[in-house]
């Protein structure tokens, strides 16, 4: 498999060797995989695109990796990172002061035998060994890129979503009743991210996949922020409250189909709300 690099991508071409080296001369390192766009056959790289590395090694090395950043000084100057971490293993995400930004995905050499914990496969989409000191990895891995690992209903995960949700729409309320909008702002806002949020984990279960290259159809968002009117007065946030929990209520059900309701009390609170503010506004003589 051939790998495209043009102009635009000159730059992390050169880095990509930078890093090979970097990773064979760590003995604890046994393989660096290539993934992403530049395996991809029907996808053309660009200057937006990332470079996409899965490191496999022995157990416990992605520590050195992880818990500090000083081993990629010798690659260039780092604007931002971000870690996270996944069944198969630790995410590294780093863009360059340069806007050079690579993924890493830190495996253990074990976890390559315990695909059916993982929640997503790196190497559906193609891969290129780099370098290896692992016996038939190849075949190993031209068995793991075969298995179709579905994006898992993480029930665990939707059922705290769906109580910090509403948890956030009392909270957001209260302190709206109370005046204190700059924290009723940024609780309105947590339940438009929530919202948001959703609705990607219901495109990646609907895909099938996490990888979206390029957005689809946005006229549904597109409807949901127009209505936010999104604003910073009492009678805004509490619509920002209100619409969010419409959209949050309709996203749910499509997620589990045993999610049950929760608008009918929370309109009602909300009506509270604005019934309150409505007289105290009618008391001052604003209204």
């Amino acid at each position: 498999m051939d790998l495209f690099f043009d102009k635009s991508t000159e730059k992390l071409f050169n880095s990509l060797g930078k890093i090979e080296k970097l990773f064979k001369d760590d003995d604890n390192t046994k393989a660096l995989i290539l993934i992403g766009s530049f395996t991809r056959q029907k996808i053309e790289p660009d200057y937006w695109s990332d470079l996409d590395l899965v490191i496999v090694g022995r157990e416990g090395f992605q520590e050195k990796y992880a818990n500090s950043l000083d081993w990629f000084s010798p690659i260039g100057n780092i604007f931002c990172s971000d870690r996270s971490s996944c069944a198969a293993g630790e995410i590294l995400r780093i863009c360059m002061a340069d806007f050079q930004r690579f993924d890493f995905l830190f495996v253990e050499k074990s976890k390559l035998n315990e695909t059916e914990e993982w929640n997503f496969n790196p190497f559906d989409g193609g891969y290129r060994i780099l370098y290896s000191d692992i016996p038939n990895i190849d075949q190993l891995l031209n068995k793991i890129a075969k298995i179709r690992i579905s994006i898992r209903d993480n029930n665990v995960k939707f059922e705290e979503m769906v109580t910090d949700f509403w948890f956030k729409g009392t909270l957001a309320i209260t302190k709206t009743v109370r005046n204190d909008l700059l924290i009723a702002l940024h609780l309105g806002l947590n339940m438009v991210e929530d919202c948001l949020v959703l609705r990607m984990m219901l495109r990646d279960k609907t895909e099938g996949s996490r990888f979206h290259r390029t957005g689809t159809n946005h006229d549904n968002i597109k409807k949901y922020v127009d209505s936010l009117n999104i604003g910073f007065s009492s009678r805004e946030i509490l619509t920002i409250v209100r619409v969010s929990g419409l959209e949050f209520d309709e996203l749910a059900s499509k997620w589990d189909h045993s999610y049950k309701s929760h608008m009918k009390t929370f309109s009602k609170w909300i009506d509270k709300a604005e019934e309150y503010l409505n007289q105290d506004c009618r008391e001052s003589g604003e209204g």
